[in-house]
C-alpha cells in the first residue's frame, strides 16, 4: 500500500511539470498509432505466473515550446490536438492555455 502512495505521488508530480504559458514553437513531431507488449505478474495462490498482454496507443502529435520561466529560459513537450498541430509551424507564438490539447 505504502508503494502505492508513493508511485501515485510522483504521477502527482509529473502531471503537474509544465510551467510555460507561452513561448514559440522550436519543434513538433507525430507518434503513430502502434501496440505495445509488456510483460505482468499475476499471482496464483503461492505461485506468480507471467502475462504477456498489449495495448493499442493511438495516434499523438507533440510540439516543443521554448520559452522563459522565472527568468531562466526552459523547453516543454506538448501534447496538442491534430487540427492545431496542423495549424502551428515551427517559430510561431503561442500560448499554451489557448491551444486545444490532446489525450496524453
Amino acid at each position: 500500500m505504502k508503494r502505492k502512495i508513493i508511485i501515485l505521488f510522483f504521477i502527482a508530480l509529473l502531471v503537474g511539470c509544465n510551467k510555460l504559458e507561452s513561448g514559440f514553437v522550436i519543434k513538433k513531431y507525430f507518434v503513430a498509432a502502434h501496440s505495445e507488449v509488456y510483460t505482468t505478474v499475476v499471482s496464483m495462490g503461492k505461485t506468480a505466473v507471467p502475462v504477456i498482454r498489449s495495448r493499442y496507443i493511438p495516434d499523438k502529435w507533440f510540439v516543443i515550446i521554448e520559452g522563459v520561466y522565472k527568468g531562466k529560459n526552459r523547453q516543454e513537450c506538448f501534447s496538442i490536438s491534430e487540427g492545431e498541430f496542423e495549424k502551428l509551424n515551427i517559430g510561431d507564438f503561442i500560448n499554451v492555455g489557448n491551444v486545444k490539447r490532446g489525450k496524453k
